[in-house]
């Protein structure tokens, strides 16, 4: 592979990959008056899951909107989150997007988030739509609910709609919502060009931000991962650890944890064999299509002195409850240092659904083993990539009285 220079305003290239990246041109979104608010904050939220979930403003008089803030919380390591400002066809979102921001969930802190939708408005009803960001991929990304999801916390007011079963249902609340125009000076976030591909613009960045004396003083740029690399279908938990264990769960002689251990970030799981004998763990389940190619990887390291033991990844497929067939990858010897195991497969005819396993042959009794760089892919693929949208370089920009001083 050969280095190709990256080109701002661009997303990244697949022969972009390992190797450094400058951030796209951008243009900084200013902290404008508020144009709407929304009403009281109900003690209650509603999980994003793989749906859509929408609330209906309206706009009396012609305005051009400079941004949105969404009442949105991450639930573990959350799920990147694309939102749409849409026009209103029959009572409810067109489907057409006017304008649009993709939110990795490394920006999500809990409470309200400014996202830049800018817009010219003409006097009417409007929507604004929040869905999976990895709706803007080939591939779905799977969001576990109550695992790794998003929340949009819900009001007194009325507006929410939830998009379920092909269709749009009114609710009984609304969802949190404060509109600002594209007026005043203090600068609020950092957007830019559309992703490839899109029909509509979506700035493929959002920023992070401090203030000193009412003027920015640091700021978090981000670029989205090349578009060639295949989609890993695990929520982020499954594949990381980073904010928890996610779905991971014994099948066999195993007692969970996290350790401080990370080949991606800083975490990983911790298994731990309760007796000698073979130790099975899973995460999943994870939706399938039966006669579509799947592969997985997972990579193992010996903790705490652990002896060296065969470890492996497996896919295990299910019809339900009823498991069909499971898959056997590549042995590995664990050591001290991460050593990765795959397997490819084909789901069968029944098949609806599969689990990620992973296997340790005959470990001692309280032996441990890190597991970490978990993937799943729809595809042959082996090489392991964090699940969304995803970070492909990130820098930070400090400032001083206006001027850019550093970016590293």
């Amino acid at each position: 592979m050969t280095w190709q220079a990256p080109t701002p305003g661009q997303a990244t290239l697949v022969g972009h990959v390992n190797q450094l990246l400058m951030t796209h041109a951008a243009a900084f979104t200013y902290n404008g008056a508020v144009i709407g608010t929304d009403p009281t904050v109900a003690s209650a939220s509603t999980q994003l899951g793989d749906t859509m979930l929408a609330q209906t403003i309206t706009i009396a008089n012609p305005v051009t909107l400079g941004s949105v803030l969404l009442s949105l919380n991450a639930i573990g390591a959350g799920q990147d989150v694309l939102v749409t400002l849409q026009a209103d066809s029959g009572g409810y979102p067109s489907g057409v997007p006017l304008v649009g921001c993709v939110i990795p969930p490394e920006w999500l802190s809990v409470g309200t988030y400014t996202i830049p939708l800018p817009q010219s408005l003409a006097a009417g009803t409007y929507h604004i739509v929040i869905q999976p960001g990895s709706s803007l991929l080939d591939e779905f990304v799977q969001a576990l609910v109550g695992i790794n999801d998003v929340e949009w916390v819900n009001t007194t007011g009325t507006g929410g709609q939830i998009y379920s079963a092909g269709a749009w249902t009114d609710e009984t609340f609304g969802f949190g919502v404060f509109l600002r125009d594209n007026t005043g000076t203090q600068l609020r976030a950092i957007a830019d060009d559309a992703l490839p591909d899109q029909s509509y613009p979506i700035p493929a960045k959002v920023a992070s931000y401090a203030y000193s004396s009412g003027a920015i003083a640091t700021a978090y740029e981000w670029v989205t991962r090349s578009q060639g690399v295949i989609a890993n279908l695990l929520c982020r938990d499954d594949a990381s650890f980073e904010a928890g264990l996610g779905s991971a769960a014994d099948v066999s002689n195993a007692s969970l944890s996290r350790t401080d251990v990370g080949l991606d970030g800083n975490w990983s799981l911790d298994v731990m064999a309760s007796t000698a004998a073979v130790t099975t763990v899973q995460v999943g389940p994870y939706p399938v299509v039966a006669g579509d190619v799947y592969s997985a990887v997972a990579s193992f390291l010996n903790l705490a002195g652990a002896a060296s033991v065969t470890a492996q990844v497996l896919l295990a497929f299910y019809d339900g409850s009823t498991l069909v067939s499971t898959s056997f990858g590549s042995d590995v010897a664990t050591s001290t240092s991460w050593q990765a195991s795959t397997v490819t497969a084909t789901a069968p005819a029944t098949t609806t659904q599969v689990y990620v396993q992973f296997q340790f042959t005959t470990p001692a009794a309280g032996a441990q083993y890190a597991v970490d760089e978990v993937g799943l892919f729809q595809s042959s693929s082996s090489v392991w990539s964090y699940p969304g949208i995803g970070l492909a370089s990130v820098r930070a920009l400090a400032y001083s009285d206006g001027s850019l001083i550093s970016a590293t």
